[in-house]
């Protein structure tokens, strides 16, 4: 992690107009000659950035992003007051840096609380840090002003919370509140994730199905005030100034690219909302299409996604397209902007095999084995939810269990919150726990199958004699026959 943070050109995405965001509400602004501050879609990441400057309070997003930078931007000031360097200079790299410290601090914390309960399950956290949270899929975010640091974080350690609360017998007091501040924070990373600490409380009450039932209501109580808390405050958030033309865009490619041409008759179900007939002609674009700036049918932002789930569960052949259209375009892992400051396009591949990336190789498997993979995880998932259900989970079965709640609620938040339009970067969160949930999932079917095996020993050692008696019964049947 922290030879990307510190290489130099900057490794790091372009920015694609969220990095305006949190420009607006801090006041960091690009501070390259002949660049504009507003610009997006750039073919590759800028270093030098300008903090302390102005803000725009009708402009301004809430993001737990901001835990990250404003503590970064305050190291900052610190490096540029010590080095006696032109004040309010800013590199993207001091951030990197600052984020890879909190990461490994927090790889490191989990990981010891961990191996207090299991050896095995702190090589197993260690691991995860390791291949999946440090993988470049996820530090070529350090150094950019995205949301999906927070995102991968907060995420991260709320699930690790959970299983720690549901595996270990002495949890420390402060536990619980750390749960809790991690949902809600995790909640409020993007606008895409406000319900993803909903699906992760929903995956620890199945692990508590078990439990006593005074014990587990009170185990529940301040995660599912936390994850409904954030729901709320992050739908408020969503309705600020500065997301309303992501809103719109937004609309239009579930509607108009996604969910309509999904559907047998179109027109019907938009005649059906009191949406004008001329809208029918716009169903199969985009916002990004010709003619859909300023948007020709304002009026489809009136329906909500609730009615498009409605809409598809009375469809449910159109469901089951979209589903699989999604797992489809779920890939690439690595977005495509540019990765390497100064160089068009630029590849991080191209800088040497230590920023190598297991996206890389999930990328080039074929659509069979991705699909098979798919299977392995919902099945895991499933089959983690019978053993926590019967009494008999174990920190994989539930570990399965929650990686699948957080990669179905960003598959499902993605797909119908903007659409199949850029919907691998949408689902970067769903990816990491995708990841998780398939190594959980094997796990615990090598797992059950190795229990298996040694019950049906132990059986063979109590049952020799019955065992044998079959065999020659079997045998002089043959015979006679």
């Amino acid at each position: 992690m922290g030879s990307l943070a510190i290489h130099s050109p900057m490794l790091g995405y372009a920015n694609n107009w969220d990095f305006i965001k949190l420009s607006r509400t801090v006041g960091i602004w690009v501070d390259e000659p002949g660049v504009d501050p507003l610009a997006a879609h750039v073919p590759a990441p800028h270093s030098r950035y300008r903090t302390h400057g102005e803000r725009d309070r009708r402009g301004r997003y809430l993001s737990s992003e901001l835990v990250l930078l404003v503590p970064a931007i305050a190291v900052g000031d610190v490096v540029a007051w010590i080095g006696r360097l032109p004040a309010h200079r800013f590199d993207l790299r001091i951030l990197g840096l600052f984020k890879c410290a909190v990461f490994s601090f927090a790889g490191a914390w989990l990981t010891v609380l961990f191996f207090r309960r299991s050896i095995w399950l702190g090589i197993g956290s260690a691991v995860i840090f390791a291949v999946v949270i440090a993988d470049p899929m996820n530090t070529l975010y350090f150094n950019t002003l995205y949301f999906d640091d927070s995102a991968v974080l907060f995420t991260w350690l709320a699930v690790g919370s959970a299983l720690l609360l549901l595996h270990v017998d002495r949890r420390p007091r402060w536990l619980m509140p750390a749960f809790c501040v991690s949902l809600f924070l995790a909640a409020l990373s993007k606008m895409q994730h406000p319900g993803v600490a909903l699906a992760i409380v929903l995956g620890f009450a199945i692990g508590l199905v078990r439990w006593e039932r005074p014990l587990a209501a009170r185990m529940l109580r301040g995660p599912l005030v936390a994850a409904v808390l954030a729901l709320c405050v992050g739908f408020v958030n969503n309705q600020s100034r500065s997301l309303r033309s992501m809103a719109e865009a937004a609309a239009t490619d579930t509607w108009f690219w996604t969910v309509l041409p999904a559907l047998r008759d179109p027109a019907a179900v938009l005649a059906e909302h009191g949406i004008p007939a001329r809208c029918a002609s716009y169903v199969g674009k985009s916002w990004y299409h010709p003619g859909m700036q300023p948007p020709p049918c304002p009026e489809i932002f009136r329906l909500s996604r609730i009615s498009a789930v409605l809409v598809l569960l009375r469809e449910p052949s159109a469901l089951f397209h979209l589903i699989a259209r999604g797992v489809a375009t779920s890939r690439p892992f690595l977005l495509p902007y540019g990765h390497v400051e100064g160089r068009e396009g630029g590849r991080v591949d191209q800088e040497g095999t230590r920023f190598a990336s297991l996206a890389g190789i999930l990328d080039r498997i074929d659509a069979t084995t991705f699909h098979a993979l798919w299977l392995l995880i919902v099945g895991g998932g499933l089959i983690g939810i019978a053993l926590v259900a019967t009494g008999r989970a174990t920190p994989l079965a539930s570990l399965a269990v929650l990686a699948n709640a957080v990669c179905a609620a960003t598959f499902a938040a993605s797909l119908l919150g903007d659409g199949l339009v850029d919907f691998a970067r949408h689902v970067h969160l769903g990816q990491n726990a995708w990841i998780v949930a398939g190594a959980a999932s094997a796990a615990m079917l090598v797992q059950l199958a190795g229990r298996a095996v040694r019950q049906a020993a132990l059986f063979e050692r109590a049952f020799p004699r019955r065992a044998t008696a079959g065999a020659g019964d079997a045998g002089r049947s043959g015979r006679g026959a």
